[in-house]
């Protein structure tokens, strides 16, 4: 099993949102895969997006129009390529090491198929 956590982060004109929780992301130190998704921002998100260096940053998809999550969802796991996944909105600001802490909980049961809350719409599944 690979227990580095691969991550989608998706971004959809909330700049300063997605501003903050960057940082704090790139900020942690957990050994991580970060896959970015903009769904057609339009207020400067992608520009920041395209900026972007740091080595676990994996991929960036810049879609024309927003689709909703589950396309994303489904380009994420197409692309991912570790056994641990989730996905973070642009607007959730986790501390310090949540990343390796999540993985190492996922990692030692492997009963585990999803951790996490839920807040979408049945259609977003």
């Amino acid at each position: 099993m690979n227990p580095v956590p691969s991550i989608l982060m998706l971004a959809w004109n909330r700049r300063e949102y997605f501003e903050r929780t960057i940082k704090h992301v790139l900020a942690d130190p957990s050994d991580y895969r970060l896959h970015i998704w903009d769904n057609g921002s339009r207020d400067g998100v992608s520009d920041i997006i395209a900026d972007l260096r740091d080595d676990r940053i994996v991929a960036k998809k810049f879609n024309e129009e927003n689709v909703g999550q589950a396309r994303p969802w489904h380009w994420f796991l197409e692309n991912c390529a570790t056994d641990i996944a989730g996905k973070l909105d642009d607007d959730i600001i986790g501390e310090p090491g949540w990343m390796t802490r999540f993985a190492a909980l996922a990692s030692a049961e492997p009963r585990f198929g999803t951790l996490g809350a839920w807040v979408y719409l049945e259609s977003d599944w």
